[in-house]
């Protein structure tokens, strides 16, 4: 039976990780063998891919639902993905809602506009604090070590939205790990959340969150259609947020979620 505007589902997915990655993570001879690229680097390169299987998968999406992305990437970084998506996109962690039309959605720029405000002064002072930290960080504590990182500012609407760091090598996760724990125990982050996921530490003002964006263009996309299914699709715990909002989750088989799902399950 064809869906109408009334039955077609809805998908919301993540991208990095779980429709395409680097070749770094794709496992044994497969990563002699990707099919399609999934997104370019800054110079326009191949830098993500997507296997057979996901390459399928994104193919079903797009013909059978309404599926939108919903990404940490920035607003820029989402235009070098390659999967011709057409209907909204969230970017940002959920900082910025994009149109159809590929325009910021007004209504939810002025909201988060607004709850970012009285962060501005720390995000900044955060940033200062990082940034001291990774030129040096046996300056600021002699038990750390000196595994070479850099700190980014992530902007959308012209303002700062959240900070990320990172590590030069990925195989010196600890290193990043202990870096994040020391601007735990040094700065205060009251009203922020922290989102750890391999190379790739992020402090959140709470009112950025995938799950408050995928909640606010909800309730819009079922105000007339609210036997609409929704299905989400994701690999982080800043997915599993959002993927909560849905009627049926989907996770990757390596993943943060399934990892943690799988602990947790042992445990019992």
């Amino acid at each position: 039976m064809p869906h109408d505007a009334f039955t077609r589902p809805i998908i919301f997915t993540d991208l990095d990780d779980t429709l395409f990655q680097t070749l770094r993570k794709i496992p044994g001879p497969q990563a002699q063998q990707p099919l399609a690229v999934g997104a370019l680097d800054r110079d326009l390169a191949p830098r993500s891919f997507m296997m057979a299987r996901q390459a399928n998968l994104v193919q079903w999406m797009l013909a059978q639902a309404e599926t939108i992305p919903v990404t940490a990437r920035g607003t820029d970084e989402l235009a070098r993905v390659c999967i011709p998506f057409d209907s909204y996109a969230i970017t940002t962690h959920g900082a910025v809602i994009l149109t159809p039309q590929g325009e910021p959605d007004a209504s939810w720029q002025a909201q988060i506009s607004a709850q970012l405000a009285p962060y501005q002064t720390r995000l900044a002072a955060l940033q200062q604090h990082v940034s001291t930290l990774l030129a040096d960080p046996q300056a600021q504590d002699a038990h750390l070590p000196t595994a070479p990182g850099w700190c980014r500012m992530c902007q959308e609407y012209g303002i700062p939205i959240y900070l990320v760091m990172k590590v030069k090598e990925s195989s010196q996760l600890e290193a990043l790990n202990r870096y994040a724990d020391w601007v735990a125990q040094t700065f205060d982050l009251d009203g922020f959340y922290v989102h750890r996921n391999g190379n790739n530490i992020a402090w959140l003002p709470n009112c950025i969150d995938k799950g408050h964006a995928v909640r606010y263009l909800l309730a819009r996309l079922h105000e007339h259609a609210p036997d609409r299914p929704v299905l989400g699709f994701g690999d982080s715990l800043t997915d599993f947020s959002f993927m909560q909002q849905c009627d049926f989750l989907a996770l990757p088989q390596r993943s943060q979620v399934l990892a943690l799902l799988q602990d947790a399950l042992s445990r019992h």
